[in-house]
């Protein structure tokens, strides 16, 4: 086979199964490589083409979160930052992961039965069954510091604020702290308070006597007081969009309505007086506002227009929107994810590949998290990730830099992994020059070890590259370590 350029296997990336770059350029690109393909030798055309379906594979393949430094039970908290994820089980604690190459960084052990996780910056704060808050360095996994309240029930972030409160030991008490000093900054009073929301430097707070309050994050005082007819269960806030869900008792009906805090306005959303079910989650994001009901239904809605976008089945997971796609896990026992495009009005894609029931979804940049019973995370590509340098992204790493054996060897190890076989190698007995009488294993080993640290993580979680345990390990057939 002639010599594969850089700029070759960049093509063949972007010309991989199942890829669509709208971009003219990219267009013209592909007419002259198309014109070039033609003049190529017949084997020649046939290894590039092997080779656009192997890295096409590892560009949509999920990253699974798991392996020996995994979780030992059902992930059911996660959070996403531009390079890290961070999940969170039951008996397992928190454990931080590289958003590329899927290596578990750090395991937050001292912090057991996480429920739930955010992230603000390289903090992340972790919210425990018994009602704890942890602040962790999302760098370094060095414990922080702990929030002094107890039996906290819920936790928000605002940049350097973490916003807290306890029903059960301070009901009616919102208490705003620093996230880099644990610092308790501002205590708010709002009697009888059953949701919070954050949006930009405003806090808003409902009752269920239909009472609204806007607070001013950075200095704690009350901006704004209104109130709304019908009981309020919940709520949610984007930019100046206020969006709650209350009961009226008059039609038996719940309602969801948005209000412009500028300028006042209330609007009741199309179809959502329709709903007899209460209604246990709402969330405005940008232009829309999703609302999920006890009997696993959800909705969402245009707010501008206030006109129906999507209607169906949904589990008790959050469904998630980024952009104009919308992510639903349709029931308690589902094994996978379905993404509805909001544009043309049917599923774009199905997420399969989990063994247990999904039981978390958050988003990430054109990408889905997933955690579920069968202890594992994964991260599902929604678009081409070429982000970042070939520093920091494995994927740009092959790109700009694998060379003609090394894009061999994940063309081989495709083809073993598309064939449900194991792609064995094994260490060779030193690194360097080929010693006499290496089996093909050792060899493949050999060029395994040519990649970077990275690159071989990305490799490994995605291909069945597997070698043979060693004496110490006391399993077999164990992923490469």
């Amino acid at each position: 086979m002639k010599k594969i350029s850089v700029s070759l296997a960049s093509l063949i990336l972007l010309f991989s199964t199942g890829m669509v770059i709208a971009m003219e350029v990219v267009n013209t690109k592909k007419m002259m490589f198309d014109k070039e393909f033609e003049k190529f030798p017949k084997e020649l055309k046939k290894e590039i083409l092997l080779l656009t379906d192997a890295i096409g594979f590892l560009c949509w393949q999920p990253l699974t979160l798991a392996g020996p430094h995994g979780h030992t039970d059902a992930v059911i908290a996660l959070a996403v930052s531009n390079d890290r994820v961070v999940t969170g089980s039951w008996n397992s604690g928190a454990k931080i992961w590289d958003l590329y190459t899927g290596k578990c960084l750090f395991t937050l052990s001292e912090h057991l039965y996480i429920e739930k996780i955010v992230i603000s910056h390289d903090k992340v704060v972790s919210l425990c069954s018994a009602g704890t808050v942890k602040v962790w360095n999302i760098y370094s996994g060095a414990f922080v510091h702990e929030l002094a309240l107890q039996m906290v029930t819920s936790v928000a972030l605002c940049r350097d604020k973490v916003i807290a409160w306890s029903e059960r030991e301070l009901p009616g008490i919102i208490k705003i702290w620093n996230i880099h000093t644990g610092e308790l900054v501002y205590t708010l009073e709002h009697s009888k308070f059953i949701s919070v929301a954050v949006s930009n430097d405003k806090l808003i707070s409902w009752s269920v006597e239909g009472i609204i309050k806007i607070w001013d994050i950075n200095t704690g005082k009350l901006l704004h007081e209104f109130e709304q007819s019908g009981k309020i269960f919940l709520g949610a806030a984007h930019k100046n969009k206020i969006g709650f869900g209350s009961f009226e008792e008059a039609t038996n009906r719940w309602n969801v309505k948005i209000k412009d805090v500028t300028t006042g306005e209330v609007k009741t959303l199309l179809g959502a007086n329709e709903q007899r079910s209460s209604i246990n989650l709402l969330g405005i994001s940008d232009d829309k506002v999703v609302a999920r009901a006890d009997d696993y239904s959800a909705k969402i809605w245009n707010i501008a227009t206030g006109e129906l976008v999507f209607c169906g089945p949904s589990s008790y997971t959050p469904l998630i929107i980024i952009e104009d796609k919308v992510i639903v896990v349709p029931s308690l026992a589902s094994y996978s994810a379905r993404v509805w495009d909001m544009k043309k009005s049917r599923f774009s894609h199905f997420l399969e590949g989990h063994v247990g029931p999904i039981r978390v979804v958050a988003p990430g940049y054109n990408t889905v998290i997933t955690g579920s019973e069968d202890y594992t995370a994964k991260i599902w590509p929604l678009q081409l990730n070429v982000q970042g340098t070939s520093d920091n992204n494995p994927l740009v790493w092959i790109i700009e830099k694998a060379d003609k054996i090394q894009l061999s060897f994940i063309k081989s190890a495709y083809e073993a992994t598309i064939g449900e076989k194991d792609f064995i190698i094994d260490m060779p007995k030193k690194l360097g020059a080929l010693e006499k009488n290496e089996s093909l294993e050792q060899l493949y080993g050999r060029i395994y070890f040519t990649f970077p640290e990275h690159a071989r993580e990305y490799l490994r979680n995605r291909l069945n590259i597997r070698r043979d345990a060693l004496l110490m390990e006391k399993v077999e057939g164990c992923l490469i370590q």
